[in-house]
């Protein structure tokens, strides 16, 4: 690189920190009203920008994220969560940090902005925040801090949609309901469980819902094979009664030969006779 180049990119450096540092105070002379994903998301960095340049001394990262909070407040397209490679990230952090960025993209992709907004500006800068303190990779109890804020308000936000959102970037949640031996009946106690859970259930269109009927090896494969279709079809009907009506529940059954508990054959095991309720997320 010419001594030209390297100069106008010093410059720009420059210029660009500069611009952060001024951020810091017009963010401060801001008031941030509403509960809206925006103003949740601008508020929670400006607690950030606070803590770093008033305690920590930091005006470095305290203007990144001053930024990033005009930049929420001010342009149409909100930024995103940090990117892990615009940071020098050693391991360990940064396996556990690319585990949580599917996480949190996964919920982004949910419509959880919209429809949970304080949980989920509180994911996106705990996760920020621990984005920072990993790089910086010395304050263990500022990291730890930070990935527990991250991890509550994940935490938050899948209880509130009913789903398990894993490291694989997937959102899903299992449904089981135990029988008596030699019976597709619900229990009166698993009506109940049933019905609340369907409340929990995410009524979104790319949510899909599979019914799937099981039964221990008491008995010949073809009799737990029809006793397993009994089951599901039954939990199908309770989950029509129950609201789920108007969308597709695929139904399948599995008989004896996907045991949650493998045993000899002809022998009882009240865990396998049981239908699951498969509930996922589709992207």
């Amino acid at each position: 690189m010419s001594a030209v180049k390297l100069m106008l990119v010093g410059f720009v450096s420059v210029m660009l920190v500069a611009c952060d540092h001024m951020n810091i105070a017009k963010l401060n002379e801001r008031v941030i009203p509403g509960t809206d994903y925006k103003s949740q998301l601008a508020n929670k960095y400006k607690e950030i920008v606070n803590y770093e340049a008033n305690e920590m001394v930091d005006y470095y990262d305290a203007g990144h994220f001053a930024t990033k909070a005009m930049n929420v407040l001010d342009r149409k397209d909100t930024p995103g969560p940090e990117k892990l490679d615009d940071w020098y990230i050693k391991e360990p952090f940064k396996h556990d940090l690319t585990r949580a960025s599917r996480r949190l993209a996964t919920a982004l992709k949910m419509g959880v902005k919209d429809t949970l907004p304080e949980a989920t500006a509180e994911a996106v800068v705990g996760f920020d925040c621990w984005v920072e303190q990993a790089e910086e990779g010395w304050q263990y109890e500022h990291i730890k801090t930070c990935r527990d804020r991250f991890e509550m308000a994940m935490d938050r936000i899948q209880e509130k949609v009913g789903l398990t959102i894993t490291d694989e970037a997937e959102a899903e949640r299992k449904i089981v309901i135990y029988y008596d031996h030699d019976s597709s009946d619900i229990s009166p106690e698993d009506q109940a469980y049933l019905s609340a859970e369907v409340g929990r259930i995410p009524m979104h269109d790319k949510v899909s819902l599979t019914v799937v009927g099981h039964a221990d090896r008491t008995g010949t494969e073809r009799y737990n094979h029809n006793l397993s279709v009994e089951r599901a079809i039954g939990v199908h009907r309770a989950l029509s009664d129950y609201g789920i009506g108007d969308r597709s529940i695929g139904v399948s059954a599995e008989g004896e030969t996907a045991p949650a508990i493998p045993t000899a054959d002809g022998q009882s095991e009240p865990r396998n006779r049981r239908s699951e309720i498969l509930i996922k997320m589709n992207f």
